[in-house]
């Protein structure tokens, strides 16, 4: 079995278009053209994504999409890490294990001016 890792969003592509009655048809048009696929899934070998919509179960495909946090620094250099607890409202934490950690466009939508954007290492 060959496993390639791709984003959430191309993933949804291929599984609408591994659903569709006639797939090989679908991507000879213009909306799911084979050029469009392989340009937007470009760690992919020839053929994998053709085999993989034809029903090959050797091919898998897997999301593995970069994971992000907030860090900062406090007066001590102590690391303090973002999180949103049970209430939702946001607060912080010396432990990296309870920090708030998701795909950057949610990470986005907490960053302030205090907080630095960090990959996590997976």
């Amino acid at each position: 079995m060959k496993t390639y890792c791709i984003t959430k969003k191309q993933l949804d592509v291929i599984e609408e278009v591994k659903k569709l009655p006639n797939p090989f048809v679908a991507i000879m048009g213009e909306r799911y053209g084979i050029p469009a696929l392989y340009n937007s899934i470009s760690n992919i070998p020839d053929g994998a994504l053709l085999r993989y919509i034809g029903g090959d179960p050797t091919i898998k495909f897997e999301v593995k999409e970069k994971l992000y946090l907030l860090h900062r620094l406090d007066r001590k250099s102590r690391d303090i890490y973002f999180y949103i607890p049970n209430t939702g409202n946001p607060e912080h934490t010396f432990s990296k294990s309870c920090a708030f950690i998701a795909p950057l466009e949610d990470i986005k939508r907490w960053v302030t001016p205090a907080w630095e954007i960090k990959e996590v290492n997976a």
